[in-house]
């Protein structure tokens, strides 16, 4: 049985920050990955990004995202809890949606900034309740 191919979109990180990524998800997967970057996209419409497929242009920023491509709940959990290491950034990650494929890169990066800060400090106030 030939099984559809894994990838990850990935903003934010410079290139050999995104292939230490790619590397370490292969491994914890047992998997060859394949990985699109969204860098100096920020115009571009998810979709088109994806249609371009992988290009060879990585830019260091400080909002840092990978979307899952193609992965199922495992697969997302094992990323999850494996992510690489202490020296690379965790990003924010999120999934590919009948939605968010129709949306601006720029505005996916804003979407999930905010989704981020009600996130963490929802998270933040429940650990303060005794």
């Amino acid at each position: 049985m030939i099984k559809d191919p894994i990838g990850i979109l990935i903003y934010g990180y410079n290139r050999e920050d995104a292939f230490r990524i790619r590397a370490t998800l292969d491994r914890a997967l047992n998997d060859s990955i394949f990985v699109i970057s969204a860098s100096g996209k920020e115009d571009m419409l998810i979709a088109d990004i994806l249609d371009n497929g992988p290009e060879d242009f990585y830019e260091d920023r400080q909002d840092k995202i990978i979307m899952f491509l193609a992965f199922n709940k495992e697969q997302v959990d094992t990323v999850l809890n494996d992510f690489p290491s202490p020296n690379i950034t965790r990003p924010i990650f999120c999934g590919l949606t009948v939605q968010n494929i129709q949306w601006m890169m720029n505005r996916l990066i804003e979407h999930l900034k905010q989704e981020h800060r009600q996130w963490t400090r929802g998270k933040l106030s429940v650990k303060e309740e005794p």
